[in-house]
């Protein structure tokens, strides 16, 4: 085995893991038939049965929360839970990013023999990782954020016809079937409230994985309306989360029918850079050679290489990203 199919091979095993691991982190909602089925003790069992198997992992996971700041694990988690990962930890996605930086370091080092490159595609190989789950999350939260506001607003009438939470949200579920994503984060929530979470943190929860504030804010509204005696008062303090999503939700759509023009010529300049190395490569028959094995063409690669994924990082972070 050369030293390319030794990296190659070493390559395959760390995806091979990273989608075990994504896909053992994909916490499968059970079907409505199901849920109905199961006792509080039964779910609680399935929620305490949800702990990490593996000693060793579970270890290093508690090594790395004493040794990383609260805020910057949480921060990452919740992109996780937004990408719909919510069993995906901060130890997790740290042993991935490793994987991926010593990975691709290794084939630009060892297979290609450019130390400059492999700087370069180290930083890529611990980036990529965040970046894939941060564009999931960014489009899964963008059609939620279309489906929220019928959400929000059916809870609300049902809420402030019977004055229960909690029965309002099992009621509209059934009206999200087949409405992905939102379906499956209105069934995660009803499975904790079953297991006694209340019904207010469980609301923050779903505005938690679902990246919107007005859920959150919802939840508040709630914790107050709930302490209030009359009915009028409720209805008013309650039904404050639907106008502001609604008025929130008109400025984002105007501010993306602005932001999509500049957004897509962004993409297009970009597209032009791999269009003329590849031209390049298809007319000169030296090109792909000196780009390769000379100290010139070694830095131009992984120059050319940091400003598609600079540009990319830019667009996709500051141009792309959800409107807050």
């Amino acid at each position: 085995m050369n030293t390319l199919q030794l990296w190659l091979f070493i390559g395959g095993f760390v995806v091979i893991n990273t989608l075990f691991i994504i896909i053992r982190s994909k916490d499968s909602v059970e079907d409505e038939e199901k849920m109905k089925q199961k006792t509080i003790k039964q779910l609680r069992k399935m929620q305490a049965l949800n702990l990490r198997e593996n000693s060793l992992m579970r270890k290093f996971e508690e090594e790395v929360e004493e040794k990383t700041k609260y805020d910057k694990r949480y921060k990452l988690e919740t992109l996780a839970m937004q990408a719909g990962f919510p069993n995906l930890s901060y130890a997790e996605i740290l042993v991935i990013r490793t994987g991926f930086m010593v990975l691709l370091a290794s084939l630009a080092f060892f297979a290609l023999g450019n130390p400059l490159l492999a700087i370069v595609l180290g930083v890529v190989g611990r980036m990529l990782p965040t970046q894939f789950i941060a564009t999931i999350a960014n489009k899964r939260m963008a059609t939620m954020d279309k489906q929220i506001g019928s959400f929000i607003q059916l809870i609300t009438e049902r809420y402030n016809a019977k004055g229960d939470l909690s029965e309002a949200i099992e009621q509209t579920a059934p009206d999200f079937k087949g409405l992905e994503p939102m379906y499956s984060e209105i069934q995660r929530t009803i499975l904790d409230m079953k297991v006694g979470t209340p019904t207010e943190t469980a609301m923050k929860s779903l505005g938690r994985r679902t990246g919107n504030r007005f859920l959150t804010l919802f939840a508040n509204y709630y914790s107050i309306s709930s302490k209030l005696g009359t009915q009028d008062a409720r209805e008013r303090i309650v039904g404050q989360a639907w106008v502001q999503f609604n008025e929130d939700y008109k400025m984002k759509q105007t501010l993306r029918e602005q932001i999509a023009g500049p957004k897509n010529e962004a993409y297009i300049m970009l597209a032009f850079v791999p269009i003329i190395v590849l031209y390049q490569i298809m007319t000169n028959d030296t090109y792909l050679e000196f780009m390769l094995t000379t100290d010139i063409g070694k830095a131009g690669t992984a120059g050319i290489l940091m400003v598609i994924l600079g540009s990319l990082w830019f667009i996709n972070k500051k141009i792309g990203a959800p409107l807050e």
